[in-house]
């Protein structure tokens, strides 16, 4: 079982294959969205939206990447230096 304080340290991969296998992992999900990408999303939020619609862009944001069995957290390869954090921004944008 993950600990939260061990999210921090998991690699891309890592975290891609705890959301995958653990779609009821809720500290995993609420690090991953509210820790991991609320730079991304609130840079999204603030720019598309104002700033009240933060909470419905991550949840916006969970039912994009895991549409279709986490399809596109699937196809992330990590090559060239391309970090999940990086791929998942581009995909959003």
């Amino acid at each position: 079982m993950l600990r939260q304080d061990n999210f921090a340290s998991m690699s891309d991969q890592e975290l891609i294959d705890g959301l995958i296998s653990t779609p009821t992992n809720n500290k995993l999900h609420e690090y991953f969205f509210n820790v991991k990408c609320k730079k991304f999303l609130k840079y999204i939020s603030s720019v598309l939206y104002n700033e009240e619609n933060h909470d419905i862009i991550v949840g916006e944001f969970f039912e994009y990447i895991s549409n279709d069995d986490w399809k596109l957290l699937r196809k992330w390869e990590g090559k060239n230096g391309c970090t999940l954090h990086s791929y998942l921004a581009a995909c959003s944008m």
